[in-house]
């Protein structure tokens, strides 16, 4: 995934992170992905139970995700 982040930013894409984990775990992500080397390409990292709404208001166009649902509600809206 650190290749593909690197590669979507180098082409101009803004990156956000939108995880259902908890607030208590938001700064573990960001020491995680300053591990990975690839802190400085992510825009913001949001934790919220609820990614739909804010990945529309954020705009996303597209979206990585694991939850089949969420997946699956994300492409009737167009973010693919």
């Amino acid at each position: 995934m650190a290749w593909a982040i690197r590669t979507l930013h180098q082409q101009g894409w803004e990156l956000h992170i939108i995880t259902a984990r908890p607030p208590d775990v938001h700064q573990a992500t960001l020491d995680w992905l300053h591990a990975q080397g690839i802190r400085q390409h992510i825009t913001q990292v949001h934790c919220t139970e609820d990614k739909i709404p804010l990945a529309q208001k954020l705009g996303c166009r597209a979206f990585v995700e694991d939850n089949l649902r969420t997946a699956e509600k994300l492409g009737a809206l167009g973010i693919r």
